[in-house]
């Protein structure tokens, strides 16, 4: 079970990954244990002799097991003198190695991002700089001593001390802002990644050879010599014999098997908690280090008894980032457990409470700090900034007055309280205490931004509405938003809120309007109501980021006796139907396209064409001249595919066809090499839709995805000024591959290109019928 865990196999449920043994074995404690089983006073069942070496998880092993480092076990002393080079098989004496991986760690140089992958990106993926430093590093499986020379007590004039380094980390979901935006901001995800490493003893990282394991500390920067090689060679780590002259390492006449100054490392994901404070002095950017760090060990401490657990299940660090040329040291707290274990998940939500416990920590009788404050293992080593008094210092009376929500925020007057998470999330919350009757979700915004399919609270209200809790779910509309609505999107939305026996009503826009702010939900029981209001409009545009907290603005509720429900006009199906533009159709597809990817431009039109007159009309008449696609999603291999069989079939004069194509990028989804897996950078991406459609006059633009709006729009335009525009509800993407379909994404774009156009696959309706508008583009 251990070695399915670790390998991924199985769910690690918290237990430990990453172990890294000690192998500690040397020539003489070999023959000894030789001499034992010659003896017969050897067990047969006593397997651990073997295998049962000392062992850390890595984020402790690359440091204390370093190479040049000494280890006492059992009071005995012994020296690390390189690394084990096994991944599938366990540690043992046998001179077995296999390849291994040497990956880079990136980190922006403006912002602080930083990240580890198998290559570095040409841009910050948060900042878009172009300065980034990069260091290679290697996982290590295990640590060894020099067989030769490895027993007990015998350390050489290399031994070292290699000091600790604190984790890089990296969390990039939104931030959410305190209840006063001016004191700072948080943010919480659930795939964090943690980067554990060490630098060897001046910080130079290591020589490491890839042939015997045996590695050292860097001494100097851009040393030609290699440390291993005293008097021109080294010997094996781990076997040879000197007698027959095999004990001199291979590697030592081989450039590329001594790799220079490579850090040992390793990346995890887990649950991570970032909380960055702004001096509260007046003065752009955050507090400083000596404030961060005993805050960080207090409230670390402070949410470990919260929780009723042991503080080690916690880490914290503390990390220099930039953010609009200002200087932040942000605090961090994540799960030690590998995957995480929710824990730093519930900070946010109790900060205020968090921060006045870590206070009453700080308020210790010692001078600096002790054991009853800031004193333990993991902090031993900062020594330098454990003071408690400059953290209990910043939070003081002032600080947490100004914790408040400020006034100008305080729509719900005195009642007004500060909501810590999303909206979605506040509103579930009290969706699982009984007796809610009814609930009021205001949808608004930019109306080009509407995204349904994206809106996770949607997905809830659905569920909600189709169960027998007997909660009536109400969807408000604004009247201005009613009237800048394109019809097929509220035909969607209207069409789907009656099918799930939802109301959707219209109100005016003063309405929503609460003191300051917008209101966004309300939840009613028999006797009290409770509201949420945020000062944005825009967080009120169905998607993906509907009701998702802002850093420069707070989102609050309030409780109240039972409110008035909203009034306003219902509106029904048939009312909307009315207003259903001339011309225009609808067609629904199922899996009538199903089939090979070859026939599906050919299928596409002729279910189309059969759909509006108008439609075919126009393309009887002759080849179109222009065609404009915009889309947010065309961001894979498969949807570019898909598209090109759709442009292709609509002209046999490929050539004079101008396609323009508007789409955006955003951080991959999915990741892997296979044809639905998205380009991993934005410019990747670009290119690569150059190439593929390059039969055509094409130009692509991908701006950012928030500055693109949601519909996903063909409009194709005749040589007399005639168009045609085909509203596709979920784009290219409501038809999927028939299988797994490999496609490998690290190719040049002409590369990738010639390989996607000249693929034969199947592919397949996704399973939800999907509509399509026909209708003038001048009536759009």
């Amino acid at each position: 079970m251990k070695e399915l865990a670790q390998s991924g196999f199985l769910p690690s449920h918290g237990f430990p990954l990453d172990v890294l043994p000690f192998v500690t074995s040397s020539a003489e404690s070999m023959e000894q244990d030789r001499n034992v089983a010659n003896s017969g006073r050897d067990r047969d069942d006593n397997w651990f002799r073997k295998n049962d070496f000392p062992s850390r998880q890595l984020p402790m092993a690359i440091r204390e097991y370093a190479p040049g480092n000494s280890v006492v076990i059992d009071g005995l002393s012994y020296q690390s003198s390189g690394l084990t080079l096994h991944w599938k098989i366990p540690p043992s004496d046998e001179g077995f190695r296999e390849p291994q991986a040497i990956r880079t760690y990136y980190q922006c140089k403006r912002c602080g991002f930083s990240k580890s992958g198998r290559s570095v990106p040409d841009t910050c993926p948060a900042c878009g700089n172009d300065k980034i430093h990069s260091v290679r590093y290697i996982k290590p499986t295990g640590f060894a001593v020099d067989i030769r020379s490895g027993m007990p007590n015998s350390i050489d004039e290399r031994s070292c001390f290699v000091p600790p380094t604190d984790p890089r980390i990296n969390c990039e979901s939104d931030w959410i802002s305190l209840p006063n935006p001016s004191i700072g901001s948080y943010r919480h995800d659930s795939d964090g990644h943690v980067f554990h490493f060490s630098k060897g003893t001046g910080g130079h990282g290591y020589a490491i050879c890839l042939r015997c394991g045996r590695a050292a500390s860097e001494p100097e920067p851009d040393q030609k010599a290699s440390p291993l090689n005293r008097g021109g060679q080294h010997k094996k780590l781990r076997t040879g014999n000197k007698k027959q002259n095999t004990d001199v390492c291979e590697g030592t006449d081989e450039s590329f098997a001594i790799q220079r100054y490579v850090w040992l490392g390793g990346e995890e994901v887990t649950d991570v908690f970032q909380l960055r404070l702004k001096a509260f002095d007046g003065t752009d950017g955050g507090i400083d280090e000596t404030t961060a760090v005993p805050l960080a060990i207090a409230l670390r401490n402070a949410l470990a008894d919260f929780l009723g657990i042991d503080t080690r299940e916690i880490g914290w660090a503390v990390q220099e980032n930039r953010d609009d040329g200002f200087s932040f040291n942000d605090i961090y707290l994540y799960d030690t457990a590998a995957g995480g274990a929710g824990y730093v998940a519930a900070t946010g939500m109790f900060i205020e409470e968090l921060l006045e416990a870590a206070r009453s920590q700080l308020e210790c009788t010692c001078s600096a700090a002790c054991h009853n404050c800031l004193l333990s293992f993991d902090t031993q080593h900062h020594a330098k900034n454990l003071d408690r008094r400059p953290a209990y210092d910043f939070l003081n009376s002032s600080f947490f007055d100004s914790l408040k929500v400020p006034e100008s925020y305080q729509c719900f007057g005195d009642k007004t309280h500060w909501e810590s998470g999303s909206i979605t999330e506040g509103v579930l919350r009290q969706l699982i205490k009984p007796g809610v009757h009814v609930i009021e979700i205001v949808a608004d915004g930019s109306a080009g931004h509407w995204d349904i399919e994206s809106w996770k609270m949607w997905r809830h209200l659905t569920k909600l509405s189709t169960s027998d809790t007997g909660v009536k779910v109400k969807i408000v509309l604004c009247e201005s938003i009613m009237q800048s609505l394109d019809w097929p999107v509220l035909n969607s939305l209207v069409t789907k809120a009656v099918g799930r026996s939802m109301e959707v009503i219209q109100v005016l826009d003063r309405d929503v309007v609460v003191g300051s702010g917008r209101l966004a939900a309300r939840v009613h029981t028999a006797s009290e109501s409770i509201q949420w209001a945020l000062f944005d409009e825009e967080i009120l545009t169905p998607g993906a980021n509907w009701g998702v907290p802002s850093p420069e603005q707070p989102t609050v509720k309030s409780r109240s006796e039972k409110l008035a429900l909203l009034e306003g006009r219902a509106c029904t199906l048939e009312e909307v139907k009315e207003k259903q533009p001339n011309n225009c159709k609808v067609t629904f597809v199922d899996r009538e396209l199903d089939g090979q990817v070859t026939s599906f431009g050919e299928l596409f039109w002729k279910q189309t064409r059969g759909a509006s007159a108008l439609l075919n009309d126009q393309m009887s008449r002759g080849n179109p001249t222009k065609a404009f696609y915009t889309d947010r999603y065309l961001r894979s291999p498969i949807t570019a595919r898909l598209l090109y069989e759709i442009v292709a079939a609509c002209t046999t004069d490929h050539s004079s066809l101008e396609l323009d194509i508007l789409t955006s990028w955003k951080k991959p989804n999915r990741s892997g090499n296979n044809i639905r897996s998205d380009w991993s950078h934005p410019t990747t991406q670009k290119m690569c839709l150059e190439a593929i459609y390059s039969a055509f006059k094409t130009s692509v633009k991908n701006p950012d995805y928030r500055h693109l709006d949601h519909a996903r729009k063909l409009t194709l335009t005749w040589e007399d000024g005639s168009s045609v525009m085909l509203v596709l509800d979920q784009g290219v993407g409501f038809m999927q591959e028939d299988g797994c379909v490999p496609f490998d994404l690290s190719l040049a774009p002409a590369k990738q290109a010639k390989d996607l156009i000249g693929r034969k696959f199947g592919i397949r309706h996704i399973g939800r019928r999907m509509p399509i508008y026909i209708m003038n583009a001048a009536q759009s």
